[in-house]
């Protein structure tokens, strides 16, 4: 036996491979690495140096363990590697044979998990379809409810494509006219009030009011043939004719906390500065459409706002409440078409203190020399009018009509106070803007209507009468008539 055998055999009492026609140990595969490791390193072309080196290499490896590790890591090349899986080709084959079947029932766990987790999903998938479908169904008979920073709004898809499923909203109103100004008749207006509300609405598809809310006169009509028709919804400015009626009623005051949603509730003012529905709505279900109803009429809803101006039409005040109940109908008007005079006379209302006028708009030298306010009726208001300024003050400081703010007043208790709307109805959105300039002697009622696509919006029609107070006080218009506007009006007789 060759003495490299002889060597390894008395070292280690080990298994015994056959590589090479040569018997060698283990020797924790330090000899192994040594016998490769020789071949990579000397190459000779004579066996007897080749096997010289290897029994050098052995020798020195079994002396020191660290000079063993050192060589063990010389194997690393590719024929090396080969050579060595060859040889332990079996121990491998018959460690796989041996975890095999571990193997297999853990991919078999494995892939029942992963079936079930799928199949989870699968069913979370089609419940999540079926909430969408019920969803996309209910949009057609009643708004879709959903909240936004605490508020809850509305909207409904009323369009189809061809295959029958929904489209989305489809707008037929554009945001721009041209021309409509053209047929207006300007003779008794106030040239100075109308150059800014023609200058601030521009081309806008819209119409601005402007009022004397002590005398119930006209200063000004933009787009006269809009703002006579009664094709509006009063969308969140109704919510100022239900915070009186709900105020008369005793159900809230200004402090009492209404619930609007799981754990939160709010108050008058912040529900009229920041238009919240589900306030409004709650105190619709509290009253009833009768007691509503009753309110709303008498602030004039149903009926023309005007003195003999021909063109007016009265609008229209539902009998009972449309599909969204009598909630709807408080917090954004459903079912109630309202002309923008109908809405200017309401603020007018507010402004003075509870005087509801017919609105005149004279239309020559005549009758404006003969001007006589009409008063319509005598609201008693007078105690519930502060309440419902605070909101529309917060309104345009903190609120939904914070483009409408002028800035830092030259004159005390010249602040604006109004109330914004959006909604949209039959492929139409509305942008509404009701206010008055003034809380101890009122100077102006504003409002603004706009029409249009998803461009159209309440804050927007806001900017547009903030535009208008903003050049009025830049020509020093409420300088002048500060207190003798005021005076004036009480100085006029007055016809019931």
């Amino acid at each position: 036996m060759p003495v490299l055998s002889t060597i390894a055999s008395e070292s280690c009492q080990q298994d015994r491979y056959k590589i090479d026609g040569f018997w060698l140990s283990r020797m924790n595969r330090s000899l192994h690495s040594c016998y490769f490791s020789s071949r990579l390193i000397t190459r000779p072309t004579a066996r007897g140096l080749r096997l010289l080196a290897l029994l050098l290499l052995a020798i020195l490896c079994a002396g020191s363990p660290a000079l063993a590790r050192n060589v063990n890591h010389l194997r690393h090349s590719r024929r090396a590697r080969r050579i060595y899986h060859i040889r332990h080709r079996r121990v491998i084959h018959r460690r796989v044979i041996q975890r095999r079947p571990v193997r297999h029932r853990i991919v078999r766990r494995r892939v029942i998990r992963r079936h079930a987790v799928h199949h989870r999903v699968v069913r979370h998938r089609v419940a999540r379809h079926r909430v969408v479908r019920h969803r996309v169904a209910r949009r057609h008979l009643v708004r879709h409810v959903y909240y936004r920073h605490g508020h809850r709004y509305y909207r409904r898809v009323v369009s189809h494509n061809i295959f029958g499923s929904t489209a989305g909203q489809v707008w037929t109103t554009k945001p721009i006219a041209y021309g409509l100004s053209d047929h207006d008749v300007t003779t008794g207006e106030d040239p100075e009030i109308r150059a800014a509300a023609v200058k601030a609405l521009g081309d806008l598809n819209g119409t601005a009011v402007v009022v004397n809310p002590n005398t119930g006169r006209i200063l000004a009509m933009v787009n006269q043939g809009l703002a006579l028709s009664s094709d509006y919804q009063p969308c969140s400015t109704t919510k100022m004719a239900i915070a009186l009626a709900a105020l008369d009623q005793g159900i809230v005051n200004e402090n009492t906390p209404v619930r609007i949603g799981p754990g939160r509730y709010t108050n008058m003012t912040d529900a009229l500065a920041y238009s919240i529905n589900a306030y409004f709505e709650a105190l619709g279900n509290r009253m009833g459409f009768a007691t509503v109803s009753h309110y709303e009429r008498l602030l004039g809803l149903g009926e023309k706002a005007g003195w003999n101006i021909p063109g007016e039409n009265p609008g229209i005040y539902p009998s009972q409440p449309g599909i969204g109940g009598v909630a709807k109908l408080c917090s954004f008007g459903e079912g109630i078409h309202i002309s923008p005079l109908q809405l200017a006379a309401i603020v007018t209302a507010i402004a003075n203190g509870g005087t509801l006028y017919y609105l005149q708009h004279p239309t020559t030298p005549e009758e404006i020399a003969n001007f006589v306010p009409r008063v319509k009726r005598q609201l008693d208001i007078s105690k519930l009018v502060p309440v419902v300024e605070d909101g529309m003050m917060a309104a345009v400081e903190r609120g939904t009509a914070r483009r409408a703010k002028i800035g830092p007043r030259e004159i005390p208790g010249m602040e604006i106070l109004g109330k914004t709307g959006t909604c949209s109805r039959g492929g139409t959105r509305f942008g509404l803007f009701a206010s008055y300039l003034g809380i101890q002697h009122p100077q102006l009622v504003v409002v603004v209507i706009l029409r249009g696509n998803r461009a159209v919006f309440g804050p927007r029609a806001a900017q547009i009468a903030g535009n208008i107070y903003r050049q009025l006080d830049h020509e020093q218009y409420f300088v002048q008539n500060h207190h003798a506007q005021p005076l004036a009006a009480m100085s006029l007789p007055l016809v019931h």
